[in-house]
């Protein structure tokens, strides 16, 4: 056995390499910065491209933008001319990641503490341990994984927090413990989405809400889901709390159309939690005529806590965070 030494050749445009640098280099001395860089022999490809030679020392070559990265370097920094820029793009913060700094606030302030789990778990935890079946569409699995427990990436955020929750099974639960994380699942794409990305899946942020404690505290749980609702200026529909849906806060909002929409719970049967002690999250956009399920909640059954190996109750919530991004 000995170690593969063979070269490989990699490409990159020219005109856009002199657009990134910034300045206009002659071809035949961008094969020259080449072979300055160890990436040589390199040679012109007649079509407006530098094709060069990457030896297996230069394992951080992966894209046409490191090669020119690589003639910026040689061509040498403090020689690319100042300029102004032509256009003006100030950035600014994604929608969807200012909400999930806003519930990560609000979820603080209500004495939750945040969690940071793996991207990756294994192929039972993701399903087995939570009475889940594989229906071999949603889960992105890894075709060599190193080990048994990063063998797909997650599509639930419910693993990671009850993972997280057995490796400190010392706190002290007589007050309960309270955990929540806001982080990205990774969803492969239906026969629908296939347009919307090239690589087949894509991220979808989740928030998840968990208490532990002498009882299962389903009742605290859902007081946080109604706060939560609050937070995002989603009303109670009258079919929900009619109560609620009278206060003046809620009238106001309305009033100004100011709300998001209205939001029901309702029981559900799922098999991730305990028989009767289950709900959705339902929400209706304002203007729509119908309900879209965002997440669900409920005290989790004996044999989810028992695959985590937990020996106290515990209630959870996850929901989709990308429906209320706009």
């Amino acid at each position: 056995l000995f170690p593969d030494m063979s070269t490989r050749e990699a490409s990159a445009d020219i005109k856009e390499m002199c657009s990134t640098i910034g300045v206009d280099i002659e071809p035949e001395k961008i094969v020259k910065l080449c072979d300055k860089m160890q990436l040589g022999p390199a040679r012109l490809d007649g079509k407006g491209g530098v094709i060069v030679t990457v030896p297996v020392t230069r394992s951080d070559i992966l894209h046409a933008v490191d090669i020119i990265e690589d003639v910026a370097i040689a061509y040498g920094y403090n020689n690319i001319p100042r300029t102004i820029p032509v256009s003006h793009a100030p950035g600014r913060e994604l929608p969807i990641n200012q909400l999930s700094d806003m519930m990560r606030l609000e979820l603080g302030r209500q004495g939750y503490t945040e969690l940071m789990s793996l991207g990756l778990c294994s192929h039972d935890e993701n399903f087995a341990y939570l009475n889940r079946e594989d229906d071999g569409k949603s889960a992105v699995k890894l075709s060599n994984p190193k080990t048994i427990e990063f063998q797909v990436v997650r599509t639930s955020l419910i693993p990671g927090t009850l993972k997280t929750l057995a490796e400190n099974r010392s706190m002290k639960i007589s007050e309960g413990i309270r955990l929540f994380e806001v982080t990205d699942v990774v969803l492969m794409n239906g026969e629908m989405d296939k347009d919307e990305a090239d690589i087949g899946c894509r991220n979808e942020r989740h928030l998840v809400v968990l208490y532990a404690g002498p009882t299962a505290g389903v009742e605290i749980i859902h007081g946080m889901v109604d706060r939560i609702m609050q937070s995002l200026a989603v009303v109670p529909s009258p079919d929900y709390c009619v109560e609620a849906s009278e206060t003046a806060g809620v009238k106001r909002l309305v009033a100004n159309e100011a709300e998001f929409g209205q939001y029901l719970v309702e029981p559900e049967d799922n098999p991730t939690f305990f028989r009767d002690m289950s709900a959705c999250l339902k929400v209706k956009k304002r203007g729509s005529s119908e309900y879209v399920k965002v997440g669900s909640f409920g005290a989790l059954h004996p044999s989810v806590l028992s695959n985590f190996k937990l020996s106290f109750p515990a209630s959870i919530f996850e929901m989709n965070l990308e429906f209320f991004k706009n």
